[in-house]
């Protein structure tokens, strides 16, 4: 192990302790504060206006434009209908994850559960739980928690306007916050788990945007939670795990909360970073005939899409990518 290594691991585990002790003293929000000092003094109406005035601008042409919905039922008329049909099963409370259909968390959602082996993982600090022995399939708790489905939930609103899909994505995401804070619990424990769910919030609320559900007391929540999400990201970049998939999928997730809310503090700097680790990694990852290094096809894919996602959301942001 390099000297850099050994100075990396060791800045993680002290990071580890100081947020044990920060979570004893004092909640990990107010320690973090990922808010610029000014958002005090604006009104949470003045924000949200703000990033419905702002964010589409920064985001993807075809998820904000108003002609989308009208196009897809012209065109598309079947893939509404799906869109619709798994919205509606989303708003009973089950979900489709990992092969498993209509699995069911409870009512309300019990964000720690397990439900195939019936295990709940334990409240604690991240760092104590042991996500492959202590809860069953760790992967399906943490597939829930990645939020992706509030992405279904986005498109059926879009495309029919029904107000009940913005009150389930209000009222999950108001859940999770009060169960997960942050630096509790497995679903804190993966960096890559974290990263994901902060890009599925951020789609969430440019989908939710022009809902009365994304109310100000609620859109302030999600911001500071989600600079929660890209500072734990950030301390715990997975340089030494799985430093492959997971540290591209995590510094998206920074180049995402760097764009899409370009006025929080720490902004520019997880947008240069999750720039800089995606770029240095394109050499290391990809062969020079552009076949993911691991010879998946599963990565192959996951890796193309982490590369459009950044250069669609650089070319909306004026952010300059060298040639390569």
């Amino acid at each position: 192990m390099s000297m850099t290594a050994l100075g990396g691991r060791g800045r993680q585990e002290a990071a580890k302790r100081l947020d044990r002790v920060g979570q004893r003293v004092g909640p990990t929000l107010a320690r973090l504060r990922p808010w610029p000092r000014r958002d005090r003094d604006d009104s949470g109406s003045a924000l949200v206006e703000r990033f419905r005035a702002t964010g589409p601008g920064r985001f993807f042409p075809g998820a904000v434009s108003d002609e989308t919905p009208e196009l897809l039922r012209q065109r598309m008329p079947g893939v509404v209908a799906d869109a619709l049909a798994t919205a509606d099963a989303l708003d009973r409370g089950r979900f489709d994850l990992l092969g498993h259909r209509g699995l069911f968390f409870g009512d309300p959602v019990d964000w720690h559960l397990e439900p195939v082996a019936g295990r709940r993982a334990p409240l604690a600090h991240w760092s104590r739980i042991r996500p492959l022995d202590q809860v069953g399939d760790s992967k399906v708790v943490w597939e829930l928690n990645r939020h992706q489905w509030l992405v279904h939930l986005g498109r059926a609103y879009r495309l029919s306007g029904d107000e009940r899909y913005a009150d389930r994505f209000a009222a999950s995401v108001r859940a999770w916050m009060a169960a997960n804070p942050p630096g509790v619990g497995i679903n804190w424990a993966s960096s890559l788990e974290v990263a994901l769910r902060l890009i599925a919030w951020c789609w969430a609320m440019v989908l939710f945007r022009g809902s009365p559900a994304l109310s100000p007391e609620l859109f302030v929540a999600m911001r500071r939670t989600l600079g929660a999400h890209a500072s734990h990201v950030e301390r715990y970049l997975s340089y030494y795990f799985a430093p492959n998939t997971h540290l591209t999928g995590e510094a998206l997730g920074l180049v995402y909360a760097g764009v899409l809310f370009p006025e929080l503090r720490r902004a520019p700097r997880w947008r240069a970073l999750g720039a800089r680790i995606l770029l240095d990694q394109l050499d290391r990852q990809v062969l020079p005939d552009g076949v993911y290094f691991e010879q998946s096809t599963g990565y192959q894919r996951y890796t193309v899409e982490i590369y459009l996602h950044l250069m669609i959301l650089a070319a909306r942001n004026g952010l300059a990518l060298p040639p390569a």
